[in-house]
């Protein structure tokens, strides 16, 4: 999750730094999946298509509510109770993630995803947190249809 500093406010902390992990895939050469821990305030803007397409798969109903809401109000829905400045990003990539090579499970390719946004690699999953001093509280848990049940 990065390194944690105090928020002052009600004893939570905040994620201070992006972090990255790369997922092996069995004998394959290039990852699997990329697992990025991003805080709010480091999240990219050009993550935020992926983000609602994702969003748009797994939550239709509530996407047709947010297709055209400012982004400032889409993450604000997203970060349900909680201030969107107190929130991470945990976001899983397919392959070695932005900026990395393509993906591959065991010499295959995966099954389709969400298609990727300019050249970020698709989005598979997300969740959004708040981490706190003794536990991370995660919600808004979406993962692509054609991942689902995979394991």
């Amino acid at each position: 999750m990065g390194d944690p500093s105090p928020s002052g406010r009600s004893g939570r902390l905040s994620a201070s730094a992006i972090t990255t992990t790369r997922i092996p895939a069995g004998n394959a050469t290039r990852p699997l999946a990329t697992l990025q821990t991003i805080p709010a305030a480091s999240l990219p803007p050009a993550f935020l298509p992926p983000i609602r397409a994702l969003h748009a798969a797994c939550f239709p109903e509530d996407a047709a509510d947010m297709a055209t809401a400012p982004d400032a109000a889409f993450l604000e829905r997203l970060a349900w109770l909680h201030e969107p400045a107190e929130c991470v990003w945990v976001l899983c990539w397919g392959g070695a993630g932005p900026g990395g090579e393509g993906m591959a499970i065991d010499g295959a390719p995966p099954p389709a995803a969400p298609p990727p946004s300019s050249s970020l690699p698709p989005l598979l999953a997300m969740v959004t947190a708040v981490p706190y001093p003794a536990s991370f509280f995660g919600f808004n848990l979406a993962v692509a249809p054609a991942w689902r049940g995979l394991g």
